[in-house]
Formats: C-alpha cells, structure tokens, sequence
C-alpha cells in the first residue's frame, strides 16, 4: 500500500471507529498529522514529508515512524474527544473515568515511544548531538615517559 495522506487518514478512521468521518472531520485529522509529523521532526535527522500533505510530492517516513505517528494521532484524536465530552456529572461514576486512565497510559507510553526513537535516531546519525572539540596537540612528558621521574 502506498503511503500518502489520504490512505493515512482512512486507517486512523478505521483505528477510531470512524470510518465516515461523522466524529472527526478530515480537517481534524489532517491537522492532528501535522502536528505528529512537527512533533516526529523534533527528534528526527532525517526530514519527514507525507505526500499530500502540505504540498509534499513524495513520502519520506520509516516503518517505526508512520506507526509513531499513527499512534500519536489516535492518543490526539481520544483526547480531544474526551475533553470535549468531560462533565461534571457522570451517571456511572465508578466507570466513568476509565477512559481517562487509558488516555493517560497510552500518552505516557508514546512518550516512551517517542524517546526510544529519538535515541535510534541519536545512534543512527553521522553527527554527534553535541560540539565536539579539536584534538589536543600538546603531549605532556608525564604521559609519555611513564612516570614523574622520567
């Protein structure tokens, strides 16, 4: 299956149990990839692009990348849907704020997720994530000889 937006968006539908868009509109949707494709970008040295997005002609995300992304937008998608219905008042109050304790679970996990990648990334990369110095020409007898006496 090619990659682009429109398939994206159509398997986020399908994950959300949304396949007609009567809960989250396409707009959403986008927008929450958007912001999972700036949030991936962050943390990635490589630059990311989903055609049909934004103008972009090719698609330039790995595997582990498009399932991040996926999952971020889903965990976005039930958040904003549970902040939209939170009440004061639930009829069943034992069970009511299960969802919430999924929702923080799973963000919790993709934050997990999301550093397990940044560190892929980090090993993967011809860069160091830090400056590095000059090597030192200056050699020190001490060094050298063995010993102090030397």
């Amino acid at each position: 299956m090619i990659l682009n937006l429109n398939n994206l968006i159509s398997q986020i539908q399908g994950l959300l149990f949304d396949p007609n868009g009567l809960i989250w509109s396409l707009e959403q949707l986008t927008d929450f990839i958007r912001l999972g494709l700036q949030e991936l970008q962050t943390i990635s040295s490589l630059k990311l692009s989903l055609e049909g997005l934004d103008g972009e002609e090719t698609t330039s995300l790995e595997p582990a990348v498009t399932v991040l992304l996926v999952h971020r937008v889903v965990v976005q998608a039930v958040e904003m849907r549970w902040l939209d219905r939170t009440e004061t008042f639930h009829p069943d109050q034992q069970h009511g704020n299960f969802n919430l304790g999924w929702l923080q679970n799973e963000k919790e996990l993709l934050q997990k997720e999301l550093e397990n990648l940044r560190k892929s990334f980090l090993q993967r990369s011809l860069l160091p994530p830090f400056p590095t110095q000059p090597a030192c020409q200056v050699y020190y007898p001490i060094f050298l000889g063995g010993g102090i006496d030397a």
